[in-house]
């Protein structure tokens, strides 16, 4: 290698590396990710610098001492544990942020199954190599390698997008596809050498996107938050939609009674049925404590009907005893019982935003209205009681 490709190699991974440097701090500071995503992730940024420090050494190596049979087998180790942890790495980021269990079921275990074999091939290959002299096996293995992972984690970042309610999976779209040109272009043209620092840039962008992503996410219930509606309002006066707006009737009183620990469950319960329910009709958001905002591209019929079935399933499923917890409550919970509901109950007003009328009944306007009519209806079955 001359002076000026040694030159532009070591800019190359002089930047790979600072920016997976970069990117531990960030993680590390960064106290909005679970344990499990900040473990994962740091992994995974470290086999990166452990890949490229390990290749530069094998490099100079190369240079300095070319002709020793020994340090040569190092100099071909340095570059097979380069190709064995490449791949790697959108593995370990894939499970660490995007795994959610049972979205790819029995596909998950298949490509734990791929990888174990994958680095068996490696080594096998680079026996091959020192046997035959055969660079290009392990050339080949390595970049179908790591599309096949990389495809793996893009699948499940798809699947954790549509888990959370991200409908705009532009941004997904134009990681993969740099990814994907990069890799063609190390392919055609393997002098280039720049993979490291495509993979870590690949890994900055994700880490950026998902960061963005779970900062719309309410903690608790997993719901789009109060933050992720404000900023959807801003971008939707241009759309006809359906707002609806559900309040859960008296929680106030069972958080009182029961414990905030049994309002968290029932909470979280709710919102898994609305997800599950709502998912394919439009977006929920936890605007509240205890309320929730629906917005879906359907007439005010089929609206009010889909949400009747969902408070149908609610009232099945959501039996407010059966979230008492006989520790955590002092008096008995037959007597609790007496203050309460037999099964949990949901108000909701809903309202229609029309581009047609938007100067005179504008987004905000339509909101209030829903507001306005979900309350009408909880004091009303108050006086009813």
């Amino acid at each position: 290698m001359g002076g000026k490709n040694m030159s532009y190699y070591a800019t190359i991974n002089f930047l790979a590396i600072s920016v997976f440097v970069i990117l531990l701090i960030m993680v590390s500071s960064n106290g909005k990710f679970s344990k499990k995503a900040r473990k994962g992730l740091k992994f995974a940024f470290l086999l990166g610098i452990f890949g490229i420090v390990g290749e530069w050494i094998g490099y100079i190596l190369q240079i300095e001492f070319v002709n020793y049979e020994r340090i040569q087998s190092i100099v071909i180790l340095t570059k097979i544990v380069k190709f064995c942890i490449i791949p790697l790495i959108p593995f370990f980021i894939s499970n660490a942020v995007f795994e959610i269990r049972g979205t790819l079921g029995k596909g998950y275990e298949h490509i734990k199954n791929y990888l174990i074999i994958y680095e068996i091939i490696m080594w096998l290959a680079f026996l091959t190599y020192q046997v035959s002299d055969n660079y290009s096996i392990i050339y080949i293995f390595y970049n179908i390698s790591f599309i096949l992972v990389t495809m793996y984690m893009f699948i499940n970042a798809f699947l954790f997008c549509k888990y959370y309610q991200n409908k705009n999976e532009i941004e997904l779209a134009s990681i993969m596809l740099f990814i994907v040109i990069s890799v063609f272009l190390q392919i055609v043209n393997s002098e280039i050498e720049f993979i490291w620092l495509v993979t870590a840039l690949s890994d900055m962008f994700i880490y950026i996107y998902y960061y963005e992503l779970i900062q719309s996410i309410d903690g608790l219930t997993t719901l789009l938050n109060h933050r992720s509606f404000k900023n959807y309002k801003l971008n939707m006066e241009d759309e006809k939609c359906v707002v609806i707006i559900q309040d859960i009737n008296d929680f106030k009183k069972i958080n009182d009674l029961c414990g905030h620990v049994c309002g968290d469950k029932i909470l979280i319960d709710v919102s898994r049925i609305m997800k599950e329910h709502y998912q394919k009709y439009g977006r929920v958001y936890r605007t509240g404590g205890d309320e929730f905002t629906v917005i879906m591209e359907k007439n005010l019929e089929d609206a009010k009907k889909i949400t009747e079935e969902f408070i149908k399933k609610v009232e099945e499923n959501v039996i407010i005893k059966n979230y008492i917890e006989q520790d955590y409550i002092m008096e008995s919970i037959e007597k609790l019982l007496e203050e309460l509901p037999e099964v949990l109950s949901i108000s909701y007003g809903i309202s229609r935003y029309d581009l047609a009328n938007k100067e005179k009944h504008d987004l905000e306007q339509v909101i209030k209205e829903a507001d306005k009519e979900m309350y009408y209806y909880k004091r009303k079955r108050n006086q009813n009681k």
